[in-house]
């Protein structure tokens, strides 16, 4: 079981030196960390089976455009990888069967 504290601080903590921003948004339940690389941006927040669930937009998700993939991921290495990789490359790959 993923723990909301401990786990997207960890994320966040692993990714914010890599990429352009990293902010924390809502609260409780609702909370998620926001990144943005460039014009692409992920969400990550926890999933009420303790995963994490990931969406990736190509643009900023405010237009109300829908995210280009979204999953859950397991494993915190996992989800960072995925993240990293999305941001910084626009690759999904073999972490999301793209």
């Amino acid at each position: 079981m993923v723990s909301e504290v401990s786990d997207l601080s960890a994320i966040e903590a692993l990714l914010k030196p890599l990429v352009e921003s990293v902010e924390q948004k809502g609260a409780g339940k609702a909370r998620f960390i926001f990144f943005r690389h460039g014009k692409r941006s992920a969400e990550a927040s926890l999933d009420e089976d303790g995963g994490i669930w990931v969406e990736y937009w190509e643009c900023e998700p405010e237009l109300l455009e829908p995210p280009v993939w979204e999953g859950t991921f397991y494993s915190i290495e996992t989800a960072r990888e995925a993240i990293l990789s999305w941001l910084l490359s626009g690759n999904l790959g073999p972490i999301c069967g793209l």
